[in-house]
Formats: C-alpha cells, sequence, structure tokens
C-alpha cells in the first residue's frame, strides 16, 4: 500500500485526545527530510504524556505509540518508514491497547 510519507510535523493523538510527541532517534544525526521535516519511522520515539484514561478512577494512560506495519520499500537510517494511510501502531501503556489518531501529513512525498 502506498501513502504520504509521515514527518515529525504529523500531528498524532493517542485515542484519548492527548498529543503524541514524535522524536526521531538518534538525535544529532542528519535527518531525510520530507517537506522540511525528518521523516518518521518505526525506529523512532512515540512517548505520549499526560494521557487521562482511568479505569475506576485509577489512572491507566497510553505512554506510547508502538508501530507494527510502515513503509515496505522505504527505508530510513535503516528502519522502515511510517506512510499514511498505511502504517499501523498501537498506542500502549496501562490503557488498553488502542490505534493512534493520526491526521493529514505532508502530501509532497509518497512511499510504498
Amino acid at each position: 500500500m502506498s501513502g504520504c510519507i509521515v514527518t515529525q510535523s504529523t500531528i498524532m493523538m493517542c485515542p484519548h485526545g492527548v498529543p503524541v510527541s514524535a522524536q526521531p532517534v538518534p538525535k544529532g544525526v542528519t535527518q531525510v527530510l520530507a517537506s522540511g521535516m525528518p521523516v518518521m519511522t518505526t525506529a523512532d520515539l512515540y512517548p505520549i504524556v499526560g494521557c487521562p484514561y482511568n479505569v475506576s478512577g485509577a489512572p491507566t494512560p497510553c505512554t506510547t505509540v508502538q508501530w507494527t506495519v510502515a513503509a515496505l520499500k522505504v527505508f530510513v537510517r535503516g528502519a522502515p518508514a511510517l506512510i499514511y494511510p498505511g502504517a499501523q501502531g498501537m498506542c500502549v501503556g496501562s490503557a488498553p491497547p488502542a490505534p493512534p489518531i493520526v491526521g493529514a501529513p505532508q502530501p509532497k512525498v509518497w512511499g510504498t
């Protein structure tokens, strides 16, 4: 499946509405850019801070996104690039796993 390449500026949220803070790894290394922003991969970090989800008053927040399906032919720093639509991931932590909400990525660079 082909889709737009996801960059650090693509808006992502946990299913409870908290922003995902996409962080390319490793920091300080020359990045592959699309529309002027770093391309995100399955190897990058996707922390979620402040998820309000709770069960019977006990906090059970989402803490990160783990990507399981990504591009088949586009790799950055040896890891598959994220494409949208097409990439599949789950917000995980104490909350039951659920897919993240992904906003429209940059439209200029596509991958498969």
